[in-house]
């Protein structure tokens, strides 16, 4: 349980203001959030189908049963109370499947919206749903930052290897 990742993220994670606390805070009530893992991927994906580019992504390169088990995954990640090289590996891995499958980092943030105003709608009637919420924020924009610097790695490989 703690925040262990190399230099390269350090300066992130304190810009963003991610402490353990928010990571503990989450844990906490990862139960409470895992009982809506369902309701929270059903109404990501929701917003999926209706969106004739993302449907077509998902029916081209996969299942929706096979997309939500990788989302419910992802999801309850977000509530573990550690991040370290493995877990900064899984999130970079999550960036190499968005390349490889098409899916541009205009709809990857659009997906973490959804996210945002899933648990926002989760936290506010609760005691400390302000602070939940705000723990919640920055561990997705950490998330976020990993995704989309290691999505800019593959697309600047991409293009130099075109150019060869």
């Amino acid at each position: 349980m703690s925040i262990q990742v190399d230099p390269n993220w350090t300066d992130l994670v304190h810009y963003i203001g991610l402490k353990q606390e928010h990571l503990d805070l989450l844990h906490d009530h990862k139960e409470f959030f895992e009982r809506y893992t369902n309701e929270v991927v059903m109404n990501f994906y929701i917003r999926v189908v209706k969106n004739e580019t993302l449907y077509k992504i998902v029916n081209q390169h996969s299942t929706f049963d096979r997309v939500k088990k990788t989302q419910s995954m992802y999801y309850r990640s977000l509530f573990s109370d550690k991040i370290d090289a493995v877990y900064i590996m899984y999130v970079q891995k999550i960036a190499h499947v968005h390349f490889r499958i098409g899916l541009n980092p205009e709809w990857y943030l659009a997906g973490v919206q959804t996210y945002l105003d899933e648990i926002y709608n989760l936290c506010k009637d609760m005691e400390q749903g302000i602070e939940i919420y705000q723990a919640f924020t920055k561990r997705i924009m950490f998330d976020t930052q990993v995704c989309l610097a290691e999505y800019e790695k593959l697309k600047e490989n991409s293009d130099e290897s075109s150019l060869k």
